[in-house]
């Protein structure tokens, strides 16, 4: 029997606290069965680390948007636990900037903030689609902008 893991976490302490965990966990449910101790192998350097935005870049370019796009359609995204390797440029010492573009209805997304109201599928559902045209217009209009403004156009 084989067992695969992706383990996701904010902080690389938490990591370790993790991955020991599993090893302890795992040699003790074998040795409660009775059963050969397990083979764990664990690739300490393959995984995704979190993605931190940097804060000013972050300030700096929420700001633009707010004013390109309407304070209403610019929302602070808290922690998310997604699989993003672009987290290892600011690893790196890069500033980054990690933004989520609303490619839903809006009519779906009202349905969802109402009392009972379907949540809104994640971007690897079956039911996730995205508005095409307004979804690459704003796409196409907000990495532009966002790369004009760093420029300082």
């Amino acid at each position: 029997m084989k067992l695969q893991l992706t383990v996701r976490t904010l902080k690389d302490s938490v990591r370790k606290h993790v991955l020991e965990a599993i090893v302890r966990i795992t040699k003790a449910a074998a040795q409660g069965a009775r059963a050969p101790e397990p083979l764990i192998r664990i690739e300490h350097d393959d995984f995704t680390p979190a993605v931190f935005n940097d804060a000013t870049l972050a300030k700096k370019t929420a700001a633009m948007f707010r004013e390109l796009l309407g304070p209403d359609k610019v929302h602070e995204q808290g922690p998310v636990m997604g699989g993003e390797d672009f987290g290892r440029y600011g690893r790196e010492g890069v500033p980054i900037f990690f933004y989520f573009l609303g490619t839903v209805a809006p009519e779906r997304v009202a349905a969802s903030l109402k009392p009972n109201g379907t949540p809104l599928p994640s971007l690897h559902s079956d039911l996730y689609y995205p508005v095409p045209t307004p979804s690459i217009r704003g796409g196409v209009l907000t990495m532009s902008a966002a790369v004009l403004n760093l420029m300082g156009k």
